[in-house]
C-alpha cells in the first residue's frame, strides 16, 4: 500500500509535465531517477547506492521508454560485490509494481590484512555517475590473487565474467590482468608482459569484451574478448585510420566513397596478439609501419582488368575480372595458379595465369578497379545503402546464405562473364553471378576518396603529430 500511495503521488505531481508534449519532460526524467533511487535503497537495504542514470532507449506502447540504471554495492564474504539494477520507469505512470532487473558483476575480493586502507577507500567511493563498469582507481589490497610481488593495480574493474586491471610493478612497468568468473570461482590469471611503453585504461569506454588502451595523443589500440574467450590485439586508431585485424587480412576500415577494397591490406600479422604473449612495447599504429608485419605469402591478386578467370589450367573462360581481385594461393601447376575467391564453402576456386597476378607485398601496389554501381538507398539518403536488399535483389541465393551477413559492408562487383552477368563478391565470403534479368548500374568512381594514413608523406605526418591534440 505505501508503493502505490508513493506512486500516486509521484502520477499527481507529474500529469502537468506529460501534458505538455509527447516527448518525456527533462523533469520527469530527474523525479523517475530519485523515485526509483529511494525504492532501490528500501529494496535492497543492506546494498550502498555507488551512481544511477536515467536514460531514454526506444518506446514503450508509442512514447519513449525511460529507463534507470543502478550500481550497488557491498562488502560481504571478504570481497566487494556489486549489483546492478535497471528499471524501465513507464509502467510506474500506470500504478505498476517496479520490476527490477538484476545484474551482478565479478565480484572482487579483498586482502583482510589491510582492511582499514581498504575501508577509507570504499567509504570514499560513492562520487561516480556511470553506472556500467565498476573501475576502481588504485584500490589498495584488492584482487591481490592477480598481482605478483611488487606490483599494485592502477585500475581495477568488475565485468560480468572478468576481473579486468593494470597492474604496476616496482620499476613503473605495466601489464593488464584478466581472472575469468564463472559465478563461482575465478579461473587462471592471463598476464601480458610487462611493458616499459606508458598507456592507460580507457575505462569510459572499455566494457565486457573490448578494452580501450591509450597511449598518448591520439594513439588507441583495442583488446577484444573472442567467441573462444581469447583476449587478443583486435585493431589500432591513430587519430586518422582505424585499422582492425582480421585472421586472414588486415583491414583499413576508414570508409571510402565508393566500393573497393582499396582499404584492404591483406596478410596475417605476425606481431604476436594474444594477451598472454602482447608485446606493448613493439606495437604500431601507422598503416604503412603495420604492413611491413603481415605475411602476405599466402596471398595475390589480379594485376589488371579485363584478365580472364578460368574454370581449370587451359579451362574455358568464367569471367573476366578487375584489377585487385584478391584471393589465397591454393594450388600452382604449369604457370597456371589456383586462388580461393571468397570462404571455401561459398566462394569460388579461381584459376589464373601466374603472370596476370601480383604476389604478396605486391598487392599493396595493385589500384582496385571495381565498378562503382547503384545499389538500394535507406529511407532515400543516398549514402545510407541497403546491401543485403541489393544482394537478395540481384543474387539468387539461399534464405540462408545471408543470415549471418545482415549487416553487410562489402559487397564487390569482380568480374564479368562472357553472357554478361556480373560476378559478384559478398563479404569477401560469398561469390556469385548475378541473375540474367538483374538491372546494375554501374558509373566510373568518384576522384576523391577519402584520405587515410597511407596517402601522408613523412612529413605531412610528422606536421599531424606536432599540433596540438584535441
Amino acid at each position: 500500500m505505501k508503493h502505490r500511495i508513493l506512486v500516486c503521488i509521484m502520477v499527481l505531481c507529474l500529469l502537468p509535465l506529460l501534458a505538455a508534449g509527447d516527448g518525456i519532460p527533462i523533469e520527469l526524467w530527474d523525479q523517475s531517477k530519485a523515485f526509483v533511487q529511494q525504492k532501490a535503497a528500501e529494496t535492497y537495504p543492506d546494498w550502498t547506492i555507488r551512481s544511477a542514470v536515467v536514460y531514454g532507449s526506444g518506446t514503450r506502447h508509442g512514447e519513449e521508454a525511460l529507463i534507470v540504471d543502478i550500481l550497488l554495492y557491498r562488502v560481504a564474504n571478504d570481497a566487494l560485490n556489486f549489483m546492478r539494477l535497471r528499471v524501465l520507469t513507464n509502467p510506474l505512470l500506470d500504478e505498476e509494481p517496479i520490476e527490477w532487473h538484476e545484474n551482478h558483476p565479478a565480484p572482487i575480493p579483498l586482502d583482510t590484512g589491510s582492511t582499514d586502507d581498504i575501508s577509507k577507500f570504499i567509504a570514499g567511493w560513492e562520487s561516480a555517475e556511470d553506472p556500467g563498469t565498476p573501475w576502481l582507481s588504485s584500490p589498495p589490497g584488492f584482487a591481490a590473487f592477480m598481482l605478483r610481488e611488487g606490483e599494485h593495480w592502477e585500475e581495477l574493474g568488475a565485468m560480468n565474467h572478468e576481473l579486468v586491471g593494470v597492474a604496476v610493478n616496482a620499476e613503473g612497468r605495466k601489464g593488464l590482468r584478466v581472472a575469468s568468473w564463472n559465478g563461482f570461482s575465478f579461473g587462471p590469471v592471463i598476464a601480458s608482459p610487462m611493458a616499459e611503453t606508458d598507456f592507460f585504461l580507457d575505462t569510459l569506454h572499455s566494457g565486457e569484451h573490448v578494452l580501450f588502451l591509450w597511449f598518448g595523443r591520439d594513439n588507441e589500440a583495442y583488446i577484444e574478448k573472442g567467441k573462444d574467450g581469447t583476449w587478443r590485439w583486435t585493431g589500432v586508431n591513430n587519430g586518422i585510420t582505424v585499422y582492425w585485424f582480421s585472421d586472414l587480412y588486415m583491414l583499413d576500415d576508414y570508409p571510402t566513397l565508393y566500393d573497393s577494397n582499396n582499404n584492404r591490406h591483406y596478410g596475417q600479422l605476425t606481431l604476436p596478439r594474444s594477451l598472454d604473449t602482447l608485446d606493448i612495447d613493439r606495437m604500431v599504429f601507422r598503416g604503412p609501419q603495420l604492413v611491413q608485419f603481415l605475411d602476405a605469402a599466402e596471398w595475390a591478386c589480379v594485376r589488371e582488368n579485363e584478365t580472364p578467370l578460368y574454370s581449370a589450367p587451359d579451362g574455358e573462360i568464367i569471367a573476366l575480372c578487375y584489377s585487385r581481385l584478391a584471393g589465397r594461393i591454393i594450388s600452382e601447376k604449369d604457370g597456371w595458379v589456383c586462388l580461393q575467391i571468397g570462404s571455401e564453402e561459398r566462394g569460388l576456386k579461381a584459376w589464373f595465369h601466374q603472370d596476370h597476378l601480383a604476389y604478396g607485398s605486391e598487392i599493396e601496389d595493385i589500384h582496385c578497379g571495381f565498378p562503382v554501381y547503384e545499389a538500394e538507398s535507406v529511407e532515400g539518403h543516398r549514402w545510407w545503402l541497403d546491401l543485403t536488399a541489393f544482394v537478395n535483389r540481384v543474387l539468387d541465393l539461399s534464405a540462408d546464405s545471408l543470415a549471418a551477413d545482415r549487416d553487410l559492408n562489402s559487397v564487390w562487383i569482380i568480374g564479368r562473364s562472357p553472357d554478361g552477368r556480373w560476378l559478384m563478391e559478398v563479404e569477401e565470403d560469398i561469390v556469385a553471378f548475378t541473375r540474367v534479368d538483374a538491372n546494375i548500374e554501374t558509373h566510373d568512381p568518384p576522384e576523391y576518396e577519402m584520405p587515410d594514413d597511407f596517402s601522408l608523406t613523412d612529413a605531412e605526418w610528422e606536421a599531424f603529430w606536432s599540433e596540438p591534440a584535441e
